[in-house]
């Protein structure tokens, strides 16, 4: 059986779940003021505060979605888990668990390949790190969603 356990426990993961929040705002802070230098935005447009203050707000609602997911994840266990694990006493379990990480995945796999694909000097690649580490943010809450419970 091939495995991937993580060689950190919750406190990381913890840590991880912080980045996917406060990396919101952070990231679009930074993302916007470089769109307004660089000039691509119509004159006649509202400013760029706007999605930069919606940002924190989004970053708000976000808060007790990925704390109440990673808390769900993680609880009853003493590390973040395998990330190819799969129960196979309970695939139904396995395969419901998967697909709920597998579709916010797969947008995060598209706005991966906009990001690659963006013109040379676009500023969408400031978005790269942020799209990074949501993935793996999904990925460890699967693994530590369907890891057994005993650490194992």
């Amino acid at each position: 059986m091939v495995t991937a356990r993580l060689p950190f426990g919750k406190p990381v993961a913890w840590i991880l779940a912080a980045f996917v929040i406060l990396g919101l705002p952070a990231t679009s802070w930074i993302y916007w003021p470089a769109v307004g230098k660089a000039g691509v935005l119509s004159p006649e447009a509202d400013t760029i505060i706007i999605p930069m203050v919606n940002s924190v707000f989004l970053a708000i609602v976000l808060l007790p979605v990925v704390c109440g997911i990673t808390w769900l994840c993680l609880r009853g266990k003493n590390d973040a888990g395998n990330l190819l694990a799969w129960d196979g006493t309970r695939p139904v379990r396995s395969v419901a668990v998967t697909l709920c990480f597998a579709i916010p995945f797969c947008f995060g796999l598209s706005s991966l390949l906009d990001e690659f694909t963006a013109p040379p000097g676009w500023h969408g690649l400031w978005w790269l790190p942020y799209t990074l580490i949501t993935l793996f943010w999904l990925t460890v809450m699967r693994g530590a969603a369907l890891s057994d419970r005993n650490g194992c």
